[in-house]
């Protein structure tokens, strides 16, 4: 089997590359945006794509089997410049759609967000939870997320879609772009700053995952039958949620397990959101697919913290 991974130097990409290359029977290639960036540490073929006018996207999708597209706009850049967030998060995954379909590739598997229900996502949460994405980085990702499920209706090409949690872990070198998330920057603060600031109270539920566990995820869907399957979306989260106050804990617990020291978590008492329902991210149905992630957020935790501590610290 051969698996395209558009994003593959990006925080799951690079993970995700990582855990194919160990699996045997398994041929890999990746695009990139950027011709002059050392891909040396992807180990696989890497085809330059031109996003905008969608050239380069047939060779790349040539005796391609499955398409795992991870390519897309963050949440922060997305905000700064909407049209700019439309073209790359939704427009480019439509032209990458018509390329696998022009050139025969069988799956189509998406990585979407599970912003798209809406900014704060409260109580319970499943595939059929009305969606209202609000950011731009939403709107987009649900834009892309309709595009799959149309083509996949109209059998014109096998589409799966998740929408991802939180992911927590280690990217595979200290430049992925992922330092913005909550879990990492946390990481970050904790070995760099030596403490742990919260923007609100921490009171908010959020679901997290750990990122090799997505990674894993995204290795099942490329394998599993879809003829049971009314509508291929997913939730791709852990079994439960917890308060961003108590992963803030649980990231200075682990450092004094490594370190021998426990940064100091601090928050705004003034902040308006309080006392919030749980969040139940469910997930069974993705789960009755025979994938159920394993709790991993103690080992992503500690290796992002190893990374932090050789990367951003001052010898």
């Amino acid at each position: 089997m051969k698996i395209l991974v558009t994003g593959g130097r990006g925080f799951l990409g690079g993970r995700l590359l990582s855990a194919l290359q160990h699996i045997p029977h398994i041929e890999t290639a990746c695009t990139t945006r950027n011709t002059g960036t050392n891909n040396s540490l992807l180990n696989t073929p890497v085809f330059s794509i031109d996003w905008p006018t969608g050239h380069g996207l047939i060779d790349a999708c040539r005796n391609v089997d499955v398409i795992i597209h991870l390519s897309a706009m963050n949440e922060q850049d997305a905000a700064i410049n909407h049209y700019k967030a439309l073209e790359d998060n939704a427009i480019a995954t439509l032209r990458l759609l018509d390329a696998a379909v022009e050139a025969g590739v069988q799956r189509f598997i998406y990585v979407s967000t599970a912003k798209v229900y809406g900014p704060h996502l409260i109580g319970s949460v499943n595939e059929s939870t009305p969606a209202f994405p609000l950011s731009d980085y939403a709107i987009t990702h649900k834009i892309a997320e309709d595009y799959i499920l149309a083509y996949h209706a109209k059998k014109k090409i096998e589409g799966i879609v998740y929408r991802l949690s939180n992911g927590v872990g280690c990217p595979i070198h200290a430049a992925v772009n992922c330092w913005s998330t909550i879990t990492n920057s946390f990481c970050k603060q904790a070995v760099v700053e030596k403490k742990i600031t919260l923007q609100g109270t921490g009171q908010q539920w959020r679901n997290f995952i750990g990122i090799g566990e997505a990674a894993n995820a995204l290795i099942h869907a490329s394998k599993i039958s879809l003829s049971d399957i009314n509508i291929p979306l997913f939730n791709l989260g852990d079994n439960d949620s917890m308060r961003i106050i108590d992963m803030a804990k649980l990231v200075s617990k682990r450092c004094k397990l490594k370190f021998n020291f426990m940064p100091n978590v601090t928050h705004n008492p003034h902040d308006s959101i309080t006392n919030e329902p749980k969040l139940d991210f469910q997930i069974e149905k993705l789960t009755s697919t025979g994938f159920s992630p394993k709790f991993t957020l103690d080992i992503e935790i500690d290796s992002t913290l190893d990374l932090c501590a050789g990367a951003f610290l001052q010898s």
